[in-house]
């Protein structure tokens, strides 16, 4: 998967994390929105996620605009940098 990205949103809060990479600007909604209509926008993406586990180890997911990619996560590395992104 190989796009420009555009766009990053962070979201931190006590049940995790969620980093979200697009190639679309951040679109906002007005109104009443279809399911369909709010999912073009995002255009290609990938976002993860990182779950706080109460009693239990974090879980980690990536969810990527080629769905069937998407899935969750275990015994991974990241590198970023500031031309490449690559799990």
């Amino acid at each position: 998967m190989k796009f420009e990205c555009k766009n990053i949103e962070i979201a931190d809060d006590e049940l995790g994390y969620t980093l979200i990479f697009s190639d679309q600007k951040e679109h906002v909604f007005e109104g009443d929105v279809l399911v369909q209509e709010a999912i073009e926008p995002l255009g290609q993406y990938v976002m993860l996620q990182r779950t706080y586990g109460e009693e239990e180890e974090d879980n980690y997911y990536v969810e990527l605009s080629e769905f069937e990619d998407s899935g969750e996560l275990a015994n991974f590395q990241i590198n970023l940098a500031r031309n490449q992104f690559s799990m």
